[in-house]
């Protein structure tokens, strides 16, 4: 399965991003493409001394940086974006549970949470850092395999990301500051995210209640 990583993007890049996609060629199944500066990227895989057959570069000389201020974000969201989510899937098979509360995440009475774009990543950042704080306290003096279980649990980069939804495709979203590790695992998490057919499965369900959805809003409209 070929795989293409921007290796120009984070801010350790490109560094920690070859890294990480020389221990998924080592450990997976996958052929990773490297994007971007070739020169820059050749220099990094030289320090490894990586002679891969299953890593290849794309040169790309342009970086493009997009970005928006967290408070102009939210400014455009809508609750009623959330409402009418939240009508589509209480009517679908699924288990959907309705709303909750932040503390509701932990506690295992869901295993899915879904939420707009800007509440779901202030949420992962404060998850991130009650977790590095977490981590520092155990490490003063708590026993190793207390640490490695809690660590394997909640560190962020030991599922690498998550997918963007809604296009014709894998794409897996990083963190900007993602290690070595993380890319590795967002590597392995692309190649599942296809094995498992996961576009497949959301476009027979979006096939299957389309036409209750196109219908509750023409009503709604009406």
């Amino acid at each position: 399965m070929r795989i293409a990583l921007d290796a120009m993007g984070g801010d350790n890049a490109p560094a920690v991003t070859v890294k990480g996609a020389l221990e998924a060629a080592e450990d997976y199944d996958v052929e990773v493409i490297l994007v971007g500066d070739e020169q820059t990227i050749n220099g990094e895989l030289t320090k490894h001394n990586a002679e891969k057959s299953n890593i290849s570069i794309v040169h790309a000389s342009e970086v493009v940086k997009v970005g928006e201020f967290p408070v102009a974000a939210s400014k455009r969201k809508n609750t009623s974006i959330a409402k009418e989510a939240y009508k589509m899937l209480k009517g679908t098979h699924l288990n959907f549970v309705g709303n909750i509360e932040g503390k509701d995440i932990f506690n295992g009475d869901v295993d899915v949470v879904v939420c707009d774009g800007f509440t779901g990543n202030v949420s992962m950042k404060i998850v991130e850092g009650l977790a590095e704080a977490l981590f520092s306290l155990l490490e003063k003096g708590e026993k190793a395999t207390l640490i490695e279980t809690i660590k394997r649990k909640f560190d962020y980069s030991e599922y690498g990301g998550a997918p963007l939804l809604g296009i014709n495709g894998a794409c897996i979203i990083s963190h900007g500051r993602s290690s070595k590790n993380a890319i590795k695992n967002a590597i392995h998490l692309a190649s599942e995210f296809v094995s498992l057919e996961v576009n497949h499965s959301i476009q027979e369900e979006i096939q299957r209640y389309g036409p209750f959805y196109r219908l509750r809003r023409g009503l709604a409209k009406d």
